[in-house]
């Protein structure tokens, strides 16, 4: 955490102190985040899912040119997966369900082009993003049928433990990269991103990734 924070004030900092070169906006963001995750250990019968969650906080602009300009800020992001698993066997069925929910404080610093449409302007962006996980949980649901004493049904929900050592779930640190594209429209900016994990996230060594698409609308205090 203390490392984030240190990051987003160099940043913050270095534009400010830059302020006299380009033009800076800052801003609010939030919207929804459609998540899922890269599971190479999956059975073939598993079934996988979005995870639907959100992404919400600020975001700062720095312009070096009317084209070209460097994004960055510092949001809260829901990403994660969901999981189902079904057997059957001898007249029993069981049904497992998982919802995996982790929360990230993420830093993204994207490159910005800007092409003007007149009364509006085209984003693109792409760039690295740095994620720390900060909560979050795992839901759990098990259903069995058919058994001689009756139907069982069993739900479990555990908050998320980040760390390295093998009873962890999963790392904390998320890096990745992000791409996407937006629209101004006055300071109205709407944008869709897609962001790909890179950092193995099971301190096991399985091999699990974030993937995640974002729709978002937010609001830029500054010039257009």
């Amino acid at each position: 955490m203390k490392k984030t924070i240190n990051i987003m004030t160099f940043i913050l900092l270095f534009l400010g102190a830059n302020q006299s070169i380009g033009q800076i906006r800052f801003g609010a963001l939030g919207g929804l985040n459609i998540a899922n995750m890269k599971l190479n250990d999956l059975p073939s019968e598993a079934k996988q899912s979005s995870n639907i969650s959100f992404q919400l906080g600020g975001i700062i602009e720095y312009g070096i040119s009317e084209s070209f300009g460097i994004q960055s800020g510092l949001f809260i992001s829901g990403k994660g997966t969901k999981i189902e698993y079904k057997q059957e066997e001898g007249g029993i069925s069981s049904t497992s369900k998982s919802s995996i929910s982790p929360m990230y404080l993420e830093i993204p610093v994207n490159a910005l082009y800007k092409i003007d449409l007149g009364a509006s302007k085209l984003q693109l962006f792409a760039g690295p993003y740095l994620g720390l996980g900060i909560g979050g949980n795992i839901k759990s649901e098990t259903s069995i049928k058919g058994l001689p004493t009756g139907d069982e049904n069993e739900s479990n929900t555990t908050n998320i433990k980040y760390g390295s050592s093998p009873d962890s779930d999963f790392k904390r640190l998320d890096l990745g990269l992000n791409f996407g594209i937006g629209f101004e429209v006055k300071n109205i900016l709407i944008r869709g991103q897609y962001g790909l994990g890179l950092s193995t996230l099971d301190p096991r060594g399985s091999d699990i990734k974030n993937r995640v698409i974002g729709i978002s609308v937010g609001y830029l205090f500054g010039g257009n």
